[in-house]
């Protein structure tokens, strides 16, 4: 190879390294989305992209989340975790609202479900006890009739209540 070419494919390879070299892997942070439900302090834990804030946004988010975890914390109660993705989904599903609503006696935690695209089965929903147990996902049930029924009686003040947004933008202190 003659010099010139040497100092060419040099010159290109210093190129091509000090280029990846520079480009630099995305942030993923745990955050933190808190509110009071009933007697119980419920936490949603995301594992997102940290995002730059975007100018002119009426809501700053952090997207891009890998997990989310549900935390509910109640005197005298053993403290509840739960992986928000465990149901695997096709469309991977994230949760975007939390939502607390008493139902009869018992409050109740509605999860508004979401992968940011534009389709059938883009959105879902979610409903979960204070005790961490799946009520409802999408079309699945895990309540009895009686149950069921009082929820999907209820289902139009789900929306029509005060509502978390999960912007996903309190970074959690304990990055576990």
């Amino acid at each position: 190879m003659p010099f010139k070419m040497k100092k060419i494919f040099l010159l290109l390879l210093c190129s091509v390294w000090l280029h990846a070299s520079a480009a630099t892997e995305p942030e993923y942070f745990w955050f933190n989305n808190e509110m009071q439900c009933a007697n119980a302090k419920v936490t949603v834990r995301s594992y997102c992209e940290a995002s730059a804030p975007i100018e002119g946004a009426t809501v700053q988010r952090n997207s891009m989340c890998t997990e989310q975890q549900l935390l509910i914390e109640a005197p005298g109660k053993k403290k509840v975790r739960r992986n928000l993705l465990e149901h695997k989904r096709r469309d991977f599903l994230v949760a975007w609202r939390l939502t607390c609503s008493q139902i009869g006696a018992t409050p109740y935690l509605y999860l508004g479900l979401a992968n940011g695209g534009n389709c059938d089965t883009c959105e879902s929903d979610a409903v979960l006890d204070l005790s961490g147990r799946w009520v409802h996902d999408g079309r699945r049930w895990y309540a009895g009739g009686a149950i069921k029924r009082a929820i999907i009686s209820h289902e139009g003040a789900w929306y029509k209540q005060d509502y978390l947004h999960l912007t996903n933008t309190v970074v959690d202190k304990d990055q576990d």
